[in-house]
């Protein structure tokens, strides 16, 4: 529980210096409602990495506290971005042969 609540703070500041970083002028509750908005909808997958449901509900809630939808999704981008890029990376770096090897039924 204690883990999960360092990962879930540690998440939260990252929204919100991201938020911050791209120019949104938001308080940090304003963040972390937002973080919440959308970890929730990580409940459903409607498609894959929750690409376009992630733009779309951190650009409603942070429209909710006076953020253009433009600026929100922007951020919501680099926040995307920021959470998939590294662990893409790292996954390569760790285990490439796993990228590199195709699927037992694929064709010659």
């Amino acid at each position: 529980m204690a883990l999960s609540l360092v990962a879930w703070s540690l998440q939260a500041i990252t929204y919100h210096f991201a938020a911050l970083a791209t120019g949104l002028h938001v308080s940090f509750a304003a963040s972390t409602v937002a973080m919440l908005t959308v970890n929730l909808s990580f409940l459903f997958p409607l498609t894959p990495g929750n690409v376009g449901v992630f733009q779309a509900l951190y650009a409603l809630t942070m429209g909710a506290f006076g953020v253009s939808s433009g600026a929100a999704v922007a951020t919501a981008l680099l926040l995307q971005a920021l959470q998939i890029l590294p662990m893409t990376a790292l996954a390569l770096a760790l285990a490439p042969d796993l990228a590199l090897r195709r699927p037992p039924d694929a064709p010659r």
